[in-house]
């Protein structure tokens, strides 16, 4: 079903009785990706360095920060599994 305000087309509205449907089959096709990433892929932190060295930093959320880099910042290897 598509609403039409004021002559102008906006986006389906979603019936509040498929939502449940919707958003089971969202999480499901998470679970698949990240199955597919964990299976494919290798991931680890990089040494620690005192250049990388990764510590909690309180701003809104305690979020990963490394001294002199402005923004969150957590590194990541990532290596393709064979």
């Amino acid at each position: 079903m598509v609403v039409s305000v004021g002559g102008l087309r906006t986006l389906p509205v979603i019936p509040i009785c498929t939502a449940p449907l919707i958003l089971s089959f969202s999480i499901i096709e998470m679970q698949v990706i990240a199955a597919t990433l964990l299976e494919n892929f290798e991931f680890s932190l990089p040494p620690q360095t005192p250049e990388t060295y990764i510590t909690r930093k309180p701003l809104v959320l305690m979020v990963p920060m490394v001294e002199g880099i402005q923004y969150p910042w957590m590194g990541l290897k990532v290596r393709c599994v064979d």
